[in-house]
């Protein structure tokens, strides 16, 4: 399970995607429909469900090597949209609302998917969220009733389960704001459902240096890995970073 916010350029960061090697990806800022999303003789065409209004900057839940299907098209939020691949429901979730507040705007979202929203069967609610804590303290407000509402609902974030730190006081940022590695956030969040809580068996976080300072993105992908899924021993991303370094340096 790939979270990963692009900022734009889905084409010229594909490779970068692919090499990650998701079974399921939330994708923000991506490409409504992106050149590479063709099939060929190397890969099989993923399963691509986009919303938004700029065609290069929406939110994608891509599914690769199993067919997938949207859930309520129309009922988006600004923005999410939900699929379902076999027994697994995703819920993305990329906030970013023209007013108000950022946590509102997942509330909204989980409100428009609220059917599907059932922690006894495999289901998760990933994206970027753009909420964060407060110079180390629990989050307040809006963002701790909103974390308490996923709670409720019987969703645990995957990275704070395997590293066992407090919501607010994580150590691996996902986000650094202008790009800037004195600026960092986490704001990009894996919530998983009972059932996935207990096949969870790794959470990654891929680093400044090799992420945002190349220009790749402003966030750094989150990777969730289960357990009937971890089909190879290195780290998924060690992998992509020796995939980037011999490919060549990527495009920003």
């Amino acid at each position: 399970m790939l979270c990963w916010n692009l900022r734009g350029g889905t084409d010229a960061k594909w490779d970068l995607l692919r090499g990650l090697h998701p079974d399921v990806a939330v994708l923000s800022e991506a490409a409504r429909a992106p050149r590479r999303l063709e099939a060929s003789l190397l890969e099989v065409a993923p399963a691509w469900h986009w919303v938004g209004l700029n065609p290069a900057k929406g939110l994608a839940v891509a599914t690769f090597g199993a067919d997938s299907a949207v859930l309520a098209p129309d009922a988006s939020g600004r923005w999410s949209v939900a699929a379902r691949q076999d027994a697994l429901t995703v819920v993305g979730i990329w906030s970013c609302p023209t007013t108000g507040q950022y946590a509102r705007e997942v509330d909204r979202a989980l409100d428009a998917h609220s059917r599907w929203l059932d922690a006894d069967r495999d289901l998760i609610v990933a994206g970027d969220f753009n909420v964060v804590g407060h110079h180390g303290a629990r989050p307040g407000g809006a963002t701790a009733r909103l974390f308490a509402r996923l709670d409720r609902l019987g969703l645990s974030s995957a990275y704070h389960l395997v590293r066992k730190e407090a919501l607010g006081a994580e150590s691996a940022p996902t986000y650094f704001h202008h790009r800037d590695p004195s600026r960092p956030f986490h704001i990009d969040f894996c919530f998983v459902s009972r059932s996935l809580r207990r096949r969870l068996t790794d959470v990654e976080v891929g680093s400044f240096g090799d992420w945002v300072q190349p220009g790749h993105s402003d966030h750094c992908p989150l990777v969730v890995e289960f357990r009937d899924t971890l089909r190879r021993r290195r780290s998924t991303v060690e992998r992509a970073n020796q995939h980037r370094l011999s490919s060549g340096p990527g495009e920003g």
